[in-house]
């Protein structure tokens, strides 16, 4: 699951990334938010491909574009994100990657620490 927080409040609808060949739409769409994107991934972890659907849904939601305010997007520095086609898209939406250092993401994840932290306890 890819849950987006922005920094005005707003939340951008869930990425998720489901593990298996095939599924059955009717196993979870009830119970999801319409704009809930769901990618299929044998391995169920994110790869190149993933990133550039999870980007384009990020766009989608955030209406980003170089006409528009410069939005700031904080993640950490795996492989799928630091490729090339990731940053040049996301820069072409006027989208700056920044990646956390390595190593400290888990000390430095803004969301873990601040938002999901409360709901952990």
């Amino acid at each position: 699951m890819v849950e987006t927080i922005c920094a005005n409040g707003t939340v951008i609808p869930p990425f998720m990334i489901v593990q298996g060949k095939q599924h059955m739409e009717s196993w979870y769409s009830e119970k999801l938010p319409i704009s809930t994107r769901v990618a299929l991934l044998e391995s169920g972890y994110t790869n190149k491909e993933i990133a550039l659907h999870y980007l384009d849904h990020l766009i989608q939601h955030t209406n980003a574009s170089l006409d528009k305010p410069l939005k700031v997007l904080l993640m950490d520095q795996h492989g799928s994100h630091m490729d090339p086609d990731f940053i040049i898209k996301a820069t072409a939406s006027n989208i700056h990657p920044y990646p956390f250092p390595g190593h400290l993401t888990h000390v430095l994840q803004p969301l873990n620490v601040g938002v999901f932290q409360p709901y952990k306890h």
